[in-house]
């Protein structure tokens, strides 16, 4: 035998790989949490050359491109910081006790012609952003549902007494989850967390899914 022969490793236990070190310290907490599932959590995690191509097509010189990219991993980084501000967490839905969200300011409008169908609207942290949430509420049961499982979809509609061009806070048509936005089936979304997001002033239809009938309308 070879004194210097390798191990053989397909019995003996491989030391665990380092940790991987990201761009900045808000990368490397959701890494240290999730990984790098590109099919899951890939929009985390941002390259030199993805950052500067989001800059070049804001306009930003060729020759600031490398101050721009320390200044974005120092505002991550600050906010990450014992005395910084933490990560500011969007979209919560309302009553969720681990997070200590109470059913403040949530509005339910009924959906025409439905027993127990209803929009809920409410602020999901989002209101300082003049934004609002949405989702699918079933009245019956007090609980939320996903799209899927209402026949419905919901569509962004001109404002009564415009046009299409002068409907311009939100592209018209069908809006889509944030969960279908970043890549997840709709059969792989957990049930009664889908959830929407629009600019306050947008106006909303609900359609009929497979029908061209505009069911109701609301603002």
């Amino acid at each position: 035998m070879l004194g210097n022969q390798l191990p053989d490793t397909t019995t003996s236990q491989m030391p665990p790989l380092a940790p991987t070190r990201k761009r900045n310290h808000v990368e490397q907490y959701f890494y240290d949490r999730f990984g790098e599932d590109a099919n899951q959590h890939q929009q985390f995690y941002h390259s030199d050359e993805e950052l500067n191509n989001i800059f070049h097509g804001l306009g930003v010189p060729e020759e600031q491109l490398g101050e721009l990219l320390r200044e974005y991993d120092e505002r991550w980084n600050a906010m990450m910081d014992p005395t910084g501000p933490g990560l500011q967490l969007k979209g919560f839905k309302p009553g969720d006790a681990r997070l200590g969200i109470g059913y403040e300011d949530v509005h339910i409008i009924r959906i025409p012609g439905e027993d127990d169908l209803a929009i809920r609207f409410y602020p999901g942290s989002l209101d300082s952003e003049y934004c609002y949430m949405i989702d699918f509420f079933h009245c019956g049961r007090e609980e939320p549902i996903n799209s899927r499982n209402t026949g419905f979809e919901i569509h962004i509609a001109p404002p009564p007494g415009t046009t299409e061009m002068q409907s311009c806070v939100e592209p018209l048509g069908h809006l889509w989850s944030w969960e279908i936005k970043y890549g997840c089936r709709e059969e792989d979304i957990p049930p009664g967390e889908e959830r929407f997001s629009l600019p306050e002033g947008t106006t909303l239809s609900w359609f009929v899914v497979g029908e061209i009938i505009l069911s109701s309308g609301f603002r």
